[in-house]
C-alpha cells in the first residue's frame, strides 16, 4: 500500500498533473481581467479553497513553490483548483503560505482590510500560521463585517415543512380576525353610548 507522500493527490481543489481543467473558467488572472475585482465574500471563498488544497498537499509531501494567479482555476461556478502542485522539500512548501498571504492582499485590494488584517497579512508573509487553513480563517474572521456571516452548516439549519407553514399563517391570520373583532366591539359599545 503506497504512502500518502507517494499517492496521487486527490482533493476537489487539486487539479491533476496531467490534467487540464475543464471548460467553463478561467485561470485568476484571466478572471480579474475579465470580471474586475471580486467581492469580498467571493474572495475569501476562494482563499478558503486555496487553503484546503495547499494544507491538503504539504500533509502529502508536495507544495506549489511559486503559487500566484497563473497557477489557480475558477471554474463558473465559483470552484477552485490549484495546478502546479508537486513533491517538494520541507523548506519549499514553507514558501506557499508568504505566496497566499501576498495573493490575499492583492485581490483583497483596500475592501475590507483592516488594520488588524493588515497585520495578519504581514504574519502570514512571514510563515507565523501552523497551517494555510489557520492564516485564512484568522483573515476571513477580521475581514467579514459583523452580522454577515453566511448562513450557518446545514447541520445546524432549522428544517420549515409545509404543514408549519399553514400553521403559523392560520395563527396569524385568527390573531388578526380576533384583533379586528375586538376593534368592532369597542367602536359598536363607543357608538351606542353617545
Amino acid at each position: 500500500m503506497p504512502s500518502p507522500e507517494t499517492e496521487p493527490l486527490v482533493h476537489p481543489n487539486v487539479l491533476p498533473t496531467d490534467a487540464e481543467p475543464a471548460s467553463g473558467g478561467r485561470w485568476l488572472h484571466g478572471w480579474t481581467e475579465a470580471h474586475g475585482p471580486p467581492s469580498l465574500p467571493v474572495v475569501l471563498g476562494w482563499l478558503r479553497q486555496v487553503a484546503a488544497a495547499l494544507d491538503f498537499a504539504h500533509r502529502r509531501g508536495h507544495a506549489h513553490g511559486q503559487l500566484g494567479p497563473a497557477s489557480i482555476w475558477i471554474s463558473d461556478a465559483g470552484h477552485v483548483k490549484i495546478a502546479g502542485l508537486a513533491r517538494r522539500t520541507a523548506e519549499e512548501s514553507q514558501a506557499d503560505l508568504p505566496a497566499l498571504s501576498w495573493m490575499a492582499g492583492k485581490l483583497l485590494g483596500s475592501a475590507g482590510v483592516t488594520p488588524r488584517a493588515q497585520v495578519l497579512l504581514r504574519q502570514g508573509s512571514l510563515g507565523r500560521f501552523v497551517n494555510c487553513t489557520a492564516f485564512i480563517e484568522a483573515l476571513r474572521r477580521e475581514c467579514e463585517p459583523e452580522g454577515l456571516d453566511p448562513l450557518p452548516p446545514p447541520s445546524l439549519r432549522r428544517r420549515v415543512n409545509g404543514a408549519e407553514v399553514i400553521r403559523w399563517t392560520l395563527l396569524f391570520a385568527l390573531s388578526a380576525a380576533s384583533l379586528g373583532a375586538v376593534i368592532l366591539v369597542f367602536f359598536f359599545l363607543a357608538n351606542r353610548r353617545t
